[in-house]
């Protein structure tokens, strides 16, 4: 969900106001959700907001993830060379529309009364990635996973150049560490290709596969050289 609210919030007001009020209305019904006794009229107040703005968070959501698939699919096609039947998707706990939302929340109620929480709506999604219908991370191997991390993070930068005609920095902390050699030589391949400016950190300069265009520092007891 963060990667999500991270790449659509920035360039769509309209969505970074609506996740504002959803967050907003659901720390106030939770906290409601915690009195002794509760007041279902107060809790209940909030109901309708959330439904109106968890459906425009949930649209835009489902919407993004629907872009962003084909890019995480390439980019780690890019990174690991393997024909990973890998597929990412949006996994609404409601579906985003208004009528559903409410009713979800009013159907759950005396639920979240006992758990002093509101468990359905957009906060509760989440973005799957799964390989042959099983979760990623109890199918793919270490070395797979984190090249599926690094493909969302690809496309993410991908969505925003397609959406803002620039290429954003890009930073990484200590990529190298959990690649092998191939994975590696393909991962800075790909970054070449990006044309964006990169900062990397690391331990091993000599996994820093990058010749061109490239400048080093060195940082010690809190002093940069360079």
């Amino acid at each position: 969900r963060a990667v999500l609210d991270r790449v659509r919030g920035p360039l769509d007001p309209t969505y970074e106001s609506a996740l504002a009020t959803y967050q907003k209305a659901l720390r106030s019904r939770n906290r409601l959700l915690k009195q002794d006794p509760i007041d279902p009229r107060s809790v209940r107040s909030y109901d309708a907001i959330l439904a109106d703005a968890g459906a425009i968070v949930g649209r835009a959501r489902a919407s993004l993830v629907s872009s962003l698939a084909p890019r995480v699919a390439r980019a780690f096609h890019d990174v690991a060379g393997e024909e990973l039947p890998l597929d990412v998707s949006y996994q609404p706990r409601v579906a985003p529309e208004r009528e559903l939302l409410l009713r979800a929340l009013e159907q759950a109620f005396q639920k979240d009364c006992a758990r002093c929480f509101t468990a359905d709506g957009p906060h509760a999604d989440d973005l799957a990635l799964t390989v042959r219908t099983i979760a990623a991370k109890h199918h793919a191997s270490q070395g797979q996973q984190r090249a599926i991390v690094l493909a969302l993070k690809v496309a993410e930068l991908d969505e925003l150049s397609a959406r803002t005609g620039k290429v954003p920095v890009l930073l990484l902390d200590d990529v190298s560490s959990e690649l092998d050699r191939r994975r590696n030589r393909r991962l800075f391949d790909l970054l070449a290709r990006l044309g964006g400016q990169v900062f990397l950190t690391t331990t091993h300069p000599e996994f820093i596969l990058l010749d061109e265009h490239r400048r080093d520092f060195h940082v010690a007891a809190g002093v940069v050289t360079g």
